[in-house]
C-alpha cells in the first residue's frame, strides 16, 4: 500500500497532462475537441470505478492475510519463516 499512492499519483498526472497535449494538438490544428457533457460523466464514471477497485483490492488483502493467518499461523501473517530443522 506504501507503493501505490505515489504510483497513482504519477500515473494521474501522466493521463492529465496527455490528455491536455492532446486537446491542445486539436484545437490548433483545427479539429472539432468532442467535450461534451457524455464524455465528461463517461470519464468521470470510469476514474470512479478504477479508484473503487484499488481502495477494493487494498481492503481485501489484509483480509485474506488475516484469514490465511489463522489456518496457516502466526508465522504467515508476521512473515518471519518458521524453524526448519536441516536434514543431515
Amino acid at each position: 500500500m506504501g507503493i501505490l499512492i505515489p504510483i497513482l499519483i504519477i500515473l494521474g498526472l501522466l493521463i492529465a497532462i496527455a490528455a491536455a497535449i492532446i486537446l491542445t494538438s486539436r484545437a490548433r490544428q483545427g479539429q472539432r475537441v468532442p467535450l461534451s457533457f457524455r464524455v465528461i460523466l463517461l470519464s468521470y464514471f470510469y476514474l470512479m470505478s478504477l479508484i473503487s477497485l484499488v481502495v477494493l483490492a487494498s481492503g481485501l488483502v489484509p483480509l485474506f492475510n488475516a484469514g490465511l493467518s489463522t489456518v496457516l499461523g502466526k508465522e504467515f501473517s508476521y512473515g518471519r519463516l518458521p524453524f526448519l530443522p536441516r536434514l543431515i
